[in-house]
């Protein structure tokens, strides 16, 4: 049955929906065979319209005058979107168009409306894969070490972009039909010419998938062909250039960690041979090669980064911690990052330097390094008997850490192994300590610094105390001293995954380097020690007793590999170097660890040769650059001299940071009335220091003299720069109307501020007319430092501040509207005792606190009653919350403060002022003569 509001085509019997009954009677063409015809009216409709009025003749005849405008004007309007209506099938009422007077013009596109999304390109894809493949460059050209972490960013948007195109041209073939799909998905490329075919539909889908594409293989060519990033050469370092082990299928398996001391597979059948691997090149350890980076210690106006951080802990001593990130451009370099824990024992004076014990971190396989361990394990029972005793401890990570070590892959510990071979066996980490026990911290005695370990960091303190005789003396517990022995079982596992591994072991095997082991030593081992072999520390200690070394060798009762070193060893340890300190203060000089003929080049051209010395070197400023001689010239710039000197001192940073090693970080200051420049630093300035600073990129132009006018050696002052007081100024920018009470908040601020090491106290003033704040601090050193602090702790009182510079005058900080907060005392208009009977004053109450309902009610419950109150003068605010009001006669204070504090008045503050003078009643006569 046809629908009332549906017609056939009388030609090709087609059937289709009518939108309105005013295309009844209409002449249109029809749409699948374009002949015209007639809609005729269903007589349902034909008889419901005889019963409504007619309409006039005139607008039938109009709807029907021209048979080819109707039908051109109802086929274009109506029939559009009607193709899914021929078969009598349902389809969505298309919205009829509004009929124009004027045919509508196509609007011609300007060159202006030009759009990437025409093109498939999404706005902001395509910029964040700009952006991307801008800061890959970027940070590739510099070297920065951010790089890895861009590629990588790059790397994982490029795989998605790829995914989310692929999945885009598959879901346009599915909507087309299910065999578009089915084909796609198992003709391989199909997908791809599909996309090309069908571009106007998958537009979008292949630029997505062309971005992908561009942002992997930019980022993998700028990987590859500079020195930084995910795919620089790893492997690769300045001991040796180790091939790659040809691991074969078991590359991504895992190992088993209970096999060997280096947990690779057991099976070597599991893996490809290595026998064609080509010949490793022999290489000798050597601590030259390592530079001194040392870190900045906590001083008065030096913080940021490198700079070491206290830390609380359950110690019974003082805990600092530093973590290096040195940026090397993308060089291998050994101790580039490190992270430092100090203890300094309780009462630690710097005036009285103690001895310092160096303490890797124990438990590696010896063919990887070891971080240091979490806080939770603070106090650490291998570190706290030796700052209880009064020692200072540097513990310190070592590179190569394997921080999944049983779940970790072949190639992980290849990567671990390279960087503790470029540590020559955390040797060079080693040093590093010594050198921030030597040269940084403060009040360490620097001709008494031992190194002490368990187990492999035994044989890593034993290591270090062969090549390095500045040591004072080194205490193993239960060391493996013969690496090639203990290893010999378990070669054959390793060896296919680490070809050099064999050469390694020897060289980083205390025994091999024994004869060189000149300082005391102190040796603990149990008979019964199921890790490491007493019988080869016994052969050991024999041999250093032959040869002349002074070694006290401990045998322990203890049948375990580690507690006896906590219950025996470490005590005994303790006394051994107190007896050892004792021996060097009764010696001369010459005896302090005579060295024997044979060792004398070595301290000549080896590491005795380091400097270690801490100097202050001063340069005269010949030129600034152009930017900043014009401001320190000028002297309309007084005001901002300040903030642009600290800028050029900050740029000198990154000069120095690559130019000297030794650069002592926080230390550079600029004298603009000297014209000097000076810095702090370890070890020796280059030759060429001027030309390369005024050339480097953030010192350009920056001209300093040829030569240092003055190289002083750094004498460390923990009271230098707090000598004397400096003002600090801030600025009230708004007040916390939740905290602010003009009572109590000056109060607040002032228990605030005292909980800062460096404010003096009751020097707080506040100014709320001009919108200031006043205080001192000690020291004229570090003010930076100082400012958030501060105003952190205004902002408890209720003052939103920021910091800014102000000359105030004597009679500024006296001014009536400051608040001097001197200890708890009152401010000085506080009434103390009544007024005289005869005085008529105004008396001003200001609450901090209301407690009530009622407001106005508690107000005049608190005053009604008090004869000396003038009831016509009562006002109160309560935005300022102030009540006011003027006596007949002396006023009880005390009954006052009753009154109000019963009517749930608090926190107050009863004050009076003079009335001003009335003038008197002009006479009659006087009033006429005006008039």
């Amino acid at each position: 049955m046809v629908n009332p509001l549906s017609t056939r085509c009388p030609h090709c019997e087609a059937s289709f929906k009518v939108k309105s009954k005013s295309a009844f009677g209409k002449k249109v063409k029809c749409p699948k065979c374009e002949t015209p015809f007639v809609i005729p009216e269903p007589a349902s409709i034909r008889s419901s319209s005889k019963k409504k009025k007619s309409k006039p003749s005139s607008l039938a005849d109009e709807f029907f005058d021209d048979e080819s405008e109707s039908t051109s004007s109802l086929f274009d309007d109506d029939f559009d979107d009607w193709e899914e209506d021929l078969s009598g099938g349902p389809a969505a009422r298309p919205k009829p168009k509004k009929a124009s007077a004027k045919p509508k013009q196509k609007k011609q596109k300007s060159t202006s409306d030009f759009s990437i999304s025409d093109y498939g390109f999404s706005p902001f894809l395509t910029g964040l894969a700009v952006f991307l493949i801008l800061s890959n460059l970027i940070l590739a050209v510099l070297g920065h070490h951010l790089a890895t972490l861009a590629q990588l960013a790059s790397l994982l948007i490029g795989i998605i972009y790829i995914v989310v195109g692929n999945l885009g041209i598959l879901y346009v073939a599915a909507q087309e039909s299910v065999l578009q799909l089915i084909i796609c998905l198992f003709v391989p490329f199909y997908s791809y010419f599909y996309a090309i075919v069908s571009y106007e539909y998958t537009k979008t889908h292949v630029m997505n998938f062309l971005m992908g594409l561009l942002l992997c293989f930019g980022t993998i060519f700028f990987g590859t062909n500079t020195s930084v990033g995910l795919f620089k050469n790893r492997h690769s370092n300045n001991i040796a250039a180790a091939p790659e082990p040809d691991i074969g299928d078991h590359f991504n398996q895992r190992n088993d960690a209970n096999q060997n001391p280096f947990n690779s597979d057991p099976n070597p059948l599991n893996r490809r041979s290595t026998s064609s691997s080509p010949k490793t090149p022999t290489y000798n350890f050597d601590l030259n090669r390592v530079d001194p980076m040392p870190m900045t210690w906590r001083e008065r106006g030096v913080s940021g980064s490198g700079v070491y951080t206290p830390k609380k802990t359950s110690s019974v001593g003082t805990v600092y911690e530093v973590l290096r990130m040195k940026n090397t451009n993308g060089k291998e370099i050994a101790g580039s990052t490190m992270h430092f824990r100090v203890y300094l024992p309780p009462g630690h004076d710097p005036s009285s330097p103690v001895p310092c014990v160096l303490i890797p971190p124990a438990g590696s396989n010896l063919l990887s390094g070891m971080a240091i361990d979490p806080h939770d394990l603070i106090p650490n029972p291998e570190h706290e008997p030796y700052v209880k005793a009064g020692f200072a401890v540097v513990t310190f990570s070592i590179d190569g850490d394997l921080w999944n070590r049983e779940n970790s892959t072949n190639t992980q510990y290849r990567i671990a192994f390279d960087q503790f071979k470029i540590s020559q066996a955390g040797m060079a980490n080693c040093l590093h300590a010594f050198i921030e026990a030597h040269s940084v911290i403060p009040g360490i005695d620097k001709e008494n610094i031992f190194i002490a370990g368990h187990s492999s960091a035994g044989t890593l303190a034993l290591l270090f105390a062969e090549h390095y005789p500045k040591i004072k003396g080194c205490l193993a517990y239960a060391p493996s001293v013969d690496l090639q022995k203990s290893f010999a079982d378990h070669l054959a596992d390793i060896k296919p995954i680490l070809p050099d591994v064999e050469s390694f072991i020897r060289l980083s095997s205390p025994q091999t380097h024994i004869k060189k082991l000149k300082c005391p030593v102190f040796l603990f081992h149990s008979p019964q020690d199921p890790v490491t072999s007493f019988e080869n520390a016994h052969k050991f200690a024999t041999a250093l007793t032959v040869q002349g070394t002074p070694v006290e060798f401990v045998i322990s009762k203890g049948a375990d590999h580690y507690q006896p070193m906590i219950d025996e060893g470490i005590p005994k340890g303790i006394a051994w170097i107190k007896k050892i300190v004792a021996q060097s203060a009764e010696s001369t000089p010459d005896s302090k660890m005579a060295a024997t003929e044979t060792d004398k080049p070595v301290a000549k051209t080896a590491l005795p040769g380091m400097d270690l010395t801490r100097r202050t070197a001063t340069f005269q400023i010949l030129e600034f650059p152009k930017f900043y001689s014009k401001i320190f010239e000028d002297d309309k710039q007084e005001n901002s001299k300040q903030f642009w000197k600290e800028s050029l001192e900050s740029k000198s940073q990154h000069s120095l940071k690559d130019i000297v090693t030794g650069y002592k970080q926080g230390t550079e200051k600029i004298d603009l009335e000297k014209m000097t420049f000076r810095f702090d630093f370890v070890g020796t300035l280059p030759e060429n220091f001027s030309s390369q600073f005024v050339e480097a990129f953030f010192t350009k132009d920056f001209k300093l003299s040829a030569k240092p006018t003055s190289v002083e050696e750094y004498v460390y002052d923990p009271e230098a720069g707090m000598r004397g007081t400096s003002p600090l100024t801030f600025h009230i920018r708004n007040l916390n109307r939740i905290r602010f009470n003009r009572i109590t908040s000056p109060k607040i601020a002032e228990a605030e501020l005292r909980q800062i090491e460096r404010y003096v106290p009751d020097s707080l003033k506040i100014n709320m007319t001009q919108e200031w704040i006043y205080l001192s601090v000690k020291g004229t050193e570090g003010l930076d430092e100082l400012t958030s602090p501060v105003e952190r702790a205004l902002n408890q009182a209720g003052f939103f501040v920021s910091e800014q510079k102000m000359v105030l005058t004597e009679a500024d900080l006296n001014s009536s509207d400051t608040y001097s907060m001197a200890g708890d005392s009152s401010s000085a208009a506080k009434v103390k005792s009544p007024a005289g009977p005869d005085e008529k004053l105004k008396y001003i109450i200001l609450y901090g606190v209301y407690g009530g309902d009622d407001l106005k009610e508690s107000v005049q419950r608190s005053l009604k009653g008090f004869v000396w109150v003038d009831p016509k003068t009562i006002q109160f605010n309560p935005n300022k919350k102030e009540i006011s009001f003027s006596n007949r006669s002396t006023v009880d204070t005390g009954a006052l403060e009753r009154a109000l504090t019963r009517n749930k008045f608090y926190q107050l503050d009863i004050s009076y002022e003079a009335l001003p003078a009335e003038s008197p009643e002009p006479t009659s006569k006087e009033k006429t003569a005006t008039e």
